[in-house]
């Protein structure tokens, strides 16, 4: 499959089959050989896999909504993996006259919990990551040393995080491409404050009231991401620092009640969603305000100097006039900028 990422596609090789010197002006159309970038003409000539030399001809609208959805699925995959091998815990520890930093342990069955579990030092977490069930979720529920879990598949349904959530030491929870329904929140917010993480990919809340915590929710990170939240009302959650809305469908009422004016969130991601610049005014107003995705969000383009106490920015699908967009990289050296 070709490479691409958000607002671009590659070509790894030329499609072997084609009339080449169509192919050649076709690139050169849409900028170039080597890729194919979003403008220009109404009508993009795609090819997909290097074994597939059909022409697919789309519009430019679908085109996008195609490239956006899986661009940022393998983009949101890739992060996830890269931060879970990577994660390194800031506190240390001495143990025998030297410091040791601590980590995350991985593991993808059942069957290599024993082994894992032999190499665990003390301080050391453990994390499981794999498509799961009723069986993986029991057998989850009585580890008391696994404290992140990772499952996807339609076999995970509310009844398996209901298991999950016995499971006191879980602090971290992601649920991807599963069978869940609203009654999961339930089962979240009763099992009381101390999930810190939750991350839900790819689910139909709609019409649902999401109450994801109790009232000393000490919730921090929340990911929605290609969520269904339209006609949804939901629980504010006074600790949050993270939100992820990344391409899910929701009300400018819904956005209101997640972002509100007193909003005490750092990282905001808002990418190929419809929101309203209200939500974003409440975010950037705040003192904490840190980390900034609209990603395809032409409806949330506004002026850069709106974005200066910012660390992080990322714009990509926005047309912003290129030169404005150096001139406030030169000016705002601080800011990590993506476009």
């Amino acid at each position: 499959m070709p490479y691409f990422s958000p607002g671009e596609y590659y070509y790894e090789t030329k499609p072997p089959a084609v009339d080449m010197l169509q192919f050649k002006e076709n690139c050169v159309a849409c900028g170039g050989e080597n890729s194919l970038v979003f403008g220009g003409a109404v009508w993009d000539r795609v090819f997909r896999e290097e074994a597939d030399a059909r022409e697919q001809v789309v519009s430019l609208a679908d085109l996008k909504k195609r490239l956006l959805s899986e661009a940022y699925q393998e983009y949101e995959e890739q992060r996830f993996l890269a931060e879970c091998t990577t994660r390194m815990h800031g506190c240390q520890k001495t143990e025998d006259s030297a410091a040791r930093v601590l980590q995350t342990l991985r593991f993808t069955s059942i069957a290599d919990y024993d082994a894992v579990h032999a190499r665990r030092r003390s301080g050391d977490t453990l994390e499981f990551y794999s498509r799961g069930g009723q069986a993986e979720c029991e057998f989850i529920s009585k580890c008391d040393d696994i404290t992140s879990v990772h499952l996807f598949g339609s076999e995970v349904n509310d009844r398996c995080v209901a298991l999950l959530l016995q499971n006191a030491a879980i602090h971290t929870l992601r649920l991807q491409d599963t069978s869940i329904t609203s009654e999961t929140f339930k089962h979240i917010a009763a099992a009381g404050p101390r999930l810190r993480s939750l991350a839900i990919h790819s689910s139909d809340f709609s019409g649902a009231e999401l109450s994801p915590a109790s009232s000393g929710s000490q919730l921090q990170k929340l990911k929605l991401v290609r969520c269904d939240l339209s006609q949804t009302s939901f629980r504010s959650l006074p600790n949050l620092q993270e939100l992820d809305l990344s391409l899910s469908t929701f009300s400018p009422e819904l956005l209101c009640q997640m972002i509100p004016a007193d909003t005490a969130l750092a990282d905001l991601n808002l990418s190929g969603t419809k929101a309203t610049s209200n939500a974003v005014d409440n975010f950037l107003k705040s003192s904490r305000a840190k980390y900034l995705a609209i990603n395809f969000c032409e409806q949330l383009m506004r002026p850069l100097d709106d974005f200066s106490r910012l660390r992080s920015l990322q714009v990509r699908g926005i047309s912003y006039d290129l030169v404005q967009l150096i001139s406030f990289i030169e000016t705002h050296k601080n800011i990590r900028v993506e476009f």
